[in-house]
Parts: structure tokens; C-alpha cells; sequence
């Protein structure tokens, strides 16, 4: 709001701070840029502002954030995101302003929202995805955001930023794992055995390859654990974190999916089996945040909802993998301290009430 204050109605101001944005995204990678872009228009048109009328994104980011609030896009609003999109010639600048609005967080993660609900429709029709073209164009979206920072650097905005293969080969293996997810659920109801699906061994190959094919993984995990299928959670979590462990957690990680998977996990603390719970921990977590400051604090989160769950052997184990070493900073350390003290005191309390 000061921001737009400062701005008043001063559209040359306006562009140079546009500009100032998209620089300061460009060198620290920081997504939450593309969101103040995508605020700034946005608190500009509720004010009824005139800056928005020199905006080219304007009518764009006003259709993209009506789909963010309900984290979601219907046909009518794909359409309308595609008609502007369609107006964009090739090679022109306009895109480095889409494609920050693309790869704002909350956008990316409507997007794929609406890919997990296509795909089970999909399943529900018995089609595949190349025969969806409102899948075609969702995952285009989603790829015109991750492709963000490239437009950025190279000024180079021709060709298609879709990659065939996430439409042929990695989206009907992720459709497979959740017909084996809604299989398992009705054996299950039947209490009948079913077997553990497992993804191909291309299915890494993709998470690495195609950012997108990452990005909708994660959104699908999150998913399954409010389908409260752990099982299959479990089957996706190995090749992420072998993943996450062989490259950089924090460029790699979607943003917002440790935040949203930890809240999940302890909002459905009750209902995870404590074996299901020491896997997740132990194949993911732990290995994780030996490289990544960001993991480990996020897992001090999750034990400090979660520990009862975890058996006193493994919970022992685990706290001393995650020791954080002299390479992280004062934060970790003190949020590791702090773990510690509140699993004493609350045994303590435990024990005396026994």
C-alpha cells in the first residue's frame, strides 16, 4: 500500500519500479517479486487507478488473480488467459511481465490444482491427456511461469514453452499412480490386499527434466495426504528426495510445498500410522535437510506437532541425523535447542502424569 501511495499517478514511476521488480527477481531468484508484481496491479485496479490503463498485464492479472482466490481455473477463465496470450507477437517483451505473473506462487500452485482436477476427470472419461486441450494449455501456463527467469536474462521469447513429453509421457504416468490410489481406497473398503504401485524407473527422470513435471508432483503429493493415502505418499517421496538431495533443496523445491506438506501432515497427525510416519521422516526429511537449512527447519516444525507419533528409538535417531552443523546459521541451531527442550519438558509432563 505504500508502494502505491508513493506511486500516485505517476505512470513513468510506475514503469521504473516494474522494472526495478523484475530485476531484483532476476537476481535473487526470489519468486515473491512475481507476487508483489501481481499485487501492485492489483491493489492499482481496486483503486480504480489510471496507472492500470498503461498496464498491458492489466486485464490478465485481474482474470489470474480471480482464479487464484479460489485456487483454481474453470474453461471460461482459461479462455479469457489465452485470448490476451494470444495477442502477444512473437518476440515481444510484454511476456517477462506474464511470465512474473505466471510464476507467482500462488498462481503456479492454482494451476497445478486444476491439473490434478483435469487429470481425474480425465480418468472418470477414460482419456488420456494428449486428448485434453485444456490440460495442453494449463501445463503451457504453468511452463510460461517457470520459464520466467530465462525470459528475463536472454530476451529471447519465441518458441513453444511446452515440452511435449509432460503432455505423452510424464502425465499419464502420474495418472496411472492416482488410478492406483483410487484402486487401493476400494480394495480397501472391500478389505481386500492391493499392491504397492511403483513408479517406472523414467518417472525420476522427468521430476528432474521438466520443472513442471516437479511442480504438479508436489501439488499431487499434497493431495494424496488429504485423500489421507499415505501409502502412496510414500511411493512418491523417494525419487523427491533423491532429487532434492543430489541437487539443491532450495532451488529445486517448489515454493510453498515444504510449508503446505508439513500443515497437512500435522493437520492429519491422527490418522498417519506410526510406521507410515517414520518413513516419511527418515527416507525424506532427514536426508533432505542434511542439504538444506530450509528442510531442517521445517522438519524442527513437524516434530514439534509430531514426535508423539514417532517411536522413542527412531525419534532418538532422527533428532541426532539432524543435528544441524557448523555450516548453518545461529536460527537453526537456536530452533534445534528449542525442539529439544520442548520434547524434555513434554515428556517429563507425561511421565509424571503417569
Amino acid at each position: 500500500k505504500k508502494l502505491v501511495e508513493m506511486l500516485g499517478s505517476s505512470v513513468p514511476l510506475y514503469k521504473t519500479l516494474c522494472q526495478f521488480l523484475r530485476t531484483l527477481f532476476l537476481r535473487t531468484h526470489i519468486s515473491h517479486y512475481c507476487t508483489l508484481r501481481a499485487d501492485l496491479v492489483m491493489l492499482l485496479h481496486e483503486q480504480d487507478n489510471e496507472i492500470t490503463d498503461s498496464d498491458r498485464c492489466h486485464k490478465f492479472a485481474w482474470c489470474l488473480d480471480a482464479c487464484i482466490r479460489i485456487s483454481s481455473i474453470d474453461e471460461k477463465k482459461l479462455r479469457e488467459l489465452y485470448t490476451f496470450l494470444d495477442t502477444i507477437e512473437g518476440g515481444d517483451e510484454v511476456l517477462e511481465d506474464v511470465s512474473m505473473l505466471l510464476h507467482d506462487p500462488f498462481a503456479r500452485h492454482a494451476i497445478c490444482q486444476t491439473v490434478i482436477h483435469t487429470i481425474n476427470k480425465l480418468i472418470s472419461d477414460n482419456k488420456l491427456p494428449r486428448e485434453s486441450q485444456q490440460l495442453e494449455n494449463l501445463i503451457r501456463l504453468l511452463s510460461i511461469g517457470l520459464k520466467s527467469l530465462t525470459y528475463l536474462d536472454t530476451k529471447s521469447y519465441t518458441g513453444d514453452p511446452l515440452d511435449s513429453e509432460v503432455i505423452v509421457k510424464f502425465l499419464p504416468e502420474l495418472m496411472s499412480i492416482i488410478v492406483e490410489s483410487q484402486l487401493k481406497n476400494v480394495h480397501n473398503k472391500l478389505k481386500l490386499d492391493h499392491p504397492i504401485y511403483t513408479p517406472s524407473s523414467h518417472f525420476t527422470r522427468y521430476l528432474s527434466t521438466f520443472p513442471a513435471a516437479m511442480q504438479i508432483t508436489c501439488v499431487c503429493l499434497l493431495h494424496l495426504i488429504e485423500k489421507k493415502d499415505i501409502r502412496t505418499v510414500l511411493v512418491l517421496l523417494p525419487p523427491l528426495a533423491k532429487l532434492f538431495s543430489q541437487n539443491d533443496p532450495d532451488t529445486i523445491i517448489p515454493d510453498g510445498f515444504l510449508h503446505m506438506f508439513v500443515v497437512c501432515i500435522v493437520n492429519r497427525i491422527e490418522f498417519i500410522r506410526e510406521n507410515h510416519l517414520s518413513v516419511i521422516l527418515r527416507e525424506f526429511f532427514v536426508p533432505c535437510a542434511q542439504h538444506s537449512e530450509t528442510v531442517l527447519l521445517y522438519l524442527c516444525r513437524l516434530l514439534w506437532a509430531g514426535y508423539r507419533k514417532v517411536k522413542p528409538d527412531i525419534l532418538n535417531e532422527v533428532l541426532q541425523e539432524m543435528e544441524p552443523s557448523d555450516q548453518v546459521s545461529h536460527v537453526a541451531h537456536e530452533q534445534y535447542k528449542a525442539l529439544l527442550r520442548h520434547i524434555h519438558q513434554k515428556q517429563e509432563i507425561e511421565e509424571g502424569d503417569l
